[in-house]
């Protein structure tokens, strides 16, 4: 990034020289590296404007991903396509056919890492069901990369449509769950030396998101995800029969 930025502000200050002692903009490295900064950065601000809860980071590098294409185009149109043009029409140009390049990279991630689409994305790779339409209080977070991702989810539902949920989940078929009671209770390991036996522990998302706390002292069960032929991910649903709340984590790899 900061090799971006000193890029992008060399390419304005060359820009502005050549201006000033009357040359012509061609399709050259300052006019890129100042066209793809400002496109990046009105991609970015487009992303923070309008995002939401729910933005994956594959979504986020696909925006600014196709900014940059785009951007290089408009360098490449402005800089050789108009080569008979003013310098400052051509300027004029490069700036806004850049900033249009910027929105339509933010819009596409917006699109695209939307919470719905996360929602939809998440219960996929993991073979849930769809999210019953009563569903509330619905949260979703998505990390990913090109070689792993890893999603934490939340609804809530009356619990005849949480059984519904159960079983419509091809990853939840034949899978006896884990039964949670207050002699067996699911809770958050802190890293204490002392635990009782009789619980189960597991991992503290909560510094990630706060909504996310699948503990279950009263009555509540656990499904491990059943891997579909490929074996790519693993995970958890955990459902608390008492505040009718379901907790869903996965692992892709």
């Amino acid at each position: 990034m900061p090799f971006v930025c000193v890029a992008g502000a060399t390419g304005w200050i060359v820009i502005a020289v050549r201006l000033v002692r009357r040359k012509q903009l061609r399709f050259g490295f300052a006019e890129v590296a100042a066209a793809l900064t400002l496109s990046m950065l009105v991609a970015a601000v487009v992303q923070i404007a309008g995002m939401r809860e729910a933005m994956s980071g594959r979504a986020l590098c696909d925006g600014l991903g196709l900014a940059l294409v785009l951007t290089c185009v408009v360098a490449f149109v402005t800089g050789i396509g108009a080569y008979k043009a003013a310098a400052m029409k051509k300027l004029i140009a490069l700036v806004a056919g850049s900033v249009i390049a910027g929105i339509a990279g933010g819009v596409f991630s917006l699109t695209n890492g939307s919470t719905a689409h996360v929602v939809e994305a998440t219960l996929a790779e993991a073979r849930l069901a769809n999210l019953p339409k009563s569903a509330k209080d619905v949260h979703v977070h998505m990390w990913e990369n090109e070689f792993s991702s890893f999603g934490l989810m939340r609804f809530s539902a009356p619990q005849k449509d949480i059984e519904a949920f159960v079983a419509g989940s091809p990853g939840l078929a034949s899978v006896a769950p884990e039964i949670f009671s207050p002699a067996h209770r699911y809770l958050s390991w802190t890293g204490a030396l002392a635990v009782n036996s009789s619980d189960e522990y597991f991992i503290d998302r909560s510094s990630m998101k706060v909504w996310f706390d699948p503990t279950v002292k009263d009555k509540g069960r656990k499904y491990e995800l059943r891997k579909d032929v490929t074996g790519g991910y693993t995970g958890y649903v955990v459902i608390d029969d008492e505040k009718n709340t379901v907790y869903i984590e996965v692992n892709w790899s």
